[in-house]
């Protein structure tokens, strides 16, 4: 059975929140598909970029068509929702699905600084509180192995990372008797074991390109004993309220402020990446729901 495709729904509670404001689309200016990065600029200053699975990451194997990708060429100059409508019952390529949330990204740039009463929480453009609700006890969960794994280190009881990636491509490995992997101190699990790892965590941070290969919701289903469940990363670009009603609680991600900037990082295989913060504004979303009990 097809599983549910999220990107849809979000695109729809996009769409309507514009058509209710008489807001109307910015038109495509270009697309980059970079060796780790889908981006897709517009006018107005709208630009979205999401994680797409090449280069290191290559775990669902290479471009399968590239003139599906090329094809895209036909919407530059037409609104993001021509795009948006063509991808999305393409979701079974991992690499289009990819660019479908970089579009929805930049379609959601204008509604980031809106308010979410329905769900009584706050945006934060003040990181200085991040991760606040992490505490000595906890044990945290983190799917992705990446920026976060340094300010959840010693902050909590157990570290636990989740990765579709062997342990060998992502800490150092060292034989002796036993053979061992990186921080004793960090566990790392295939992602055969979402679901017994994460059923125990108090505290789980998921990357944002769970978006884009579609696990985040049986993610969620998972971290059924976790008080709070977090996404991260520029990929969770998205429309707060729609990761919000997924039950997710805490988003940390960007705004893009100069796409321009950003154009140049991905068009250059040698950026690394400190350079985005060059380009972005750093925001957090809490879902009073949780926090106020914690």
């Amino acid at each position: 059975m097809k599983r549910p495709n999220p990107l849809i729904r979000a695109y729809n509670d996009i769409k309507n929140i514009y058509e209710a404001e008489s807001m109307i689309p910015s038109k495509l200016e270009k697309i980059i598909f970079s060796s780790k990065w889908s981006g897709v600029f517009a006018g107005k200053n709208q630009a979205g970029m999401a994680f797409n699975f090449m280069g290191d990451h290559l775990v669902y194997g290479p471009v399968k068509d590239i003139t599906l990708i090329e094809g895209l060429k036909q919407f530059v100059g037409k609104n993001l929702c021509n795009l948006i409508e063509y991808i999305l019952p393409l979701d079974e390529d991992i690499h289009m699905r990819s660019i479908c949330l970089a579009a929805l990204n930049a379609f959601s740039r204008p509604l980031i600084f809106k308010g979410y009463s329905k769900f009584n929480s706050t945006v934060e453009f003040d990181n200085s509180n991040e991760l606040d609700f992490v505490l000595p006890e906890d044990i945290v969960v983190i799917v992705g192995y990446g920026g976060l794994i340094k300010n959840t280190y010693n902050r909590c009881k157990e570290l636990h990372i989740m990765d579709m990636r062997p342990a060998y491509m992502l800490t150092p490995m060292c034989i002796s008797k036993d053979i061992t992997y990186g921080n004793k101190k960090i566990f790392i699990h295939p992602a055969e074991k979402n679901e017994e790892i994460l059923s125990k965590a108090d505290v789980v941070l998921m990357t944002g390109s769970t978006l884009v290969n579609g696990t985040f919701l049986d993610l969620i289903k998972y971290s059924k004993k976790a008080k709070v469940i977090g996404m991260y990363g520029p990929s969770a670009q998205l429309f707060p309220d729609v990761l919000l009603e997924s039950g997710i609680d805490y988003i940390t991600s960007n705004v893009i402020e100069r796409p321009d900037i950003l154009e140049s990082i991905l068009m250059d295989n040698f950026s690394t990446k400190d350079m985005f913060n060059e380009c972005i504004s750093r925001y957090t979303v809490k879902a009073q729901r949780k926090y106020a009990v914690i």
